[in-house]
């Protein structure tokens, strides 16, 4: 059975004047996912976030929550999101907690039970009486969080949460995010900077680039058992390895790796361990076999031209 998209932005543009900022953009994005939306300063990224939200006003297109229209019924379609555009904002004279009960009033049926459960789940239980004005940038990124998923939306979009951020807190993040998409089937939006964190954050991803969409994969894209892939090769004697595969694998593409002892090899994942076998044959010691798969941070650069804007 084909999957419904919780959310679907069809043909979004924003032109300020003749220029155009947003260019068609069209987004499926599926209940249960991280998806990540990446690109560089410039490129349209939080001008979008600000759409979806209705901050900002679209000059065509539209976005949709659970089949409900941004343009047409927005009351009704905001309901089902939370999100953070660029830094949380709180009342500083308040303690985190008053802060969310004020947060809470705003919304029929948030109990004190699901104010509590949100403080442990960010982690603030030390310091959720305490004034806001105390509060490190890291800290106020977790009351926010706590402030986006009060209503228990469907939908949640974060604009550069980690900002402000120490590891341990990026990771925590990571953590709850992911706990929330697989075990309890939000959704989510994550725009940011940080390609390796958002390698391990998210499940798909979308580059844009000056106001459109490049790319949208998974993360880890997997090819066929019959597509070609680099693969690395680590062995003891590189003149012995490429004798072996000359003679017994003429086909294969063989070059030298970056580095020490390693060779790159042009094959399909059917023949490694034909490949292996032959080497080892031959007595070759075979210190590693790994896929050269391409990095997000590799696919990035070469989307965005190297972060020309």
């Amino acid at each position: 059975m084909k999957q419904i998209p919780v959310v679907q932005i069809k043909s979004l543009t924003k032109k300020l004047g003749k220029k155009t900022i947003i260019d068609r953009l069209s987004l499926d994005i599926y209940q249960g996912e991280i998806f990540g939306f990446l690109g560089p300063n410039g490129a349209g990224k939080t001008t979008t976030i600000r759409m979806m939200v209705g901050l900002i006003s679209m000059t065509d297109g539209d976005v949709t929550y659970k089949g409900v229209s941004v343009r047409h019924n927005y009351r009704k379609a905001i309901a089902h999101v939370g999100a953070i555009v660029e830094n949380p904002e709180m009342y500083k004279h308040l303690t985190g907690y008053q802060n969310l009960q004020q947060y809470a009033r705003m919304v029929s049926g948030i109990t004190e039970a699901r104010i509590q459960e949100l403080v442990q789940l960010i982690g603030l239980e030390g310091a959720i009486h305490d004034k806001v004005r105390t509060y490190s940038l890291g800290m106020r990124q977790r009351l926010g969080l706590a402030q986006a998923l009060l209503h228990s939306p469907a939908f949640l979009i974060l604009d550069e949460p980690t900002n402000g951020l120490d590891p341990a807190g990026i990771r925590e993040l990571r953590h709850y995010l992911r706990k929330l998409a697989h075990e309890e089937g939000l959704t989510v939006m994550v725009s940011s900077h940080l390609l390796a964190e958002m390698e391990l954050m998210c499940d798909r991803f979308a580059i844009i680039q000056k106001g459109t969409v490049r790319a949208i994969q998974a993360v880890h894209e997997n090819g066929s058992s019959h597509e070609l892939i680099h693969v690395l090769l680590k062995v003891d004697s590189l003149s012995a390895a490429r004798h072996c595969l000359t003679q017994d694998f003429p086909e294969v593409a063989v070059s030298n790796a970056d580095a020490v002892n390693e060779l790159r090899i042009l094959i399909t994942n059917e023949q490694i361990p034909g490949i292996v076998a032959a080497l080892v044959k031959f007595n070759v010691q075979v210190y590693k076999v790994q896929p050269a798969s391409k990095t997000l941070e590799d696919k990035y650069l070469e989307l965005t031209e190297g972060n020309v804007i």
